[in-house]
């Protein structure tokens, strides 16, 4: 047999209960959803230019690794970066 949750003694948060108030507008303007694509033009303009960069850092790491049988941390942590941007 499970028990129920006790609460745990202690001071009451400030933080606790969370209430969030959302004051969105009833409607969406018309002209809003033909332009709104135009908002992924910066962020593929970004990714691009990280992509190359990833291009760069792998050759990079390439011939680190090939001589010093280690990969900097800088290249790794970059890439790791890139990639979870990547995946997101």
């Amino acid at each position: 047999m499970v028990s129920p949750a006790v609460p745990t003694p202690g001071p009451p948060s400030p933080f606790y209960p969370l209430q969030f108030d959302l004051e969105a507008p009833d409607k969406v303007a018309r002209w809003r959803p033909l332009v709104h694509w135009l908002l992924v033009i910066p962020h593929v303009v970004v990714l691009y230019v990280l992509t190359l960069v990833q291009r760069v850092v792998f050759i990079i790491s390439f011939f680190a690794i090939l001589f010093t049988g280690a990969m900097p941390e800088g290249l790794f942590g970059f890439n790791v970066r890139r990639f979870r941007v990547l995946r997101g």
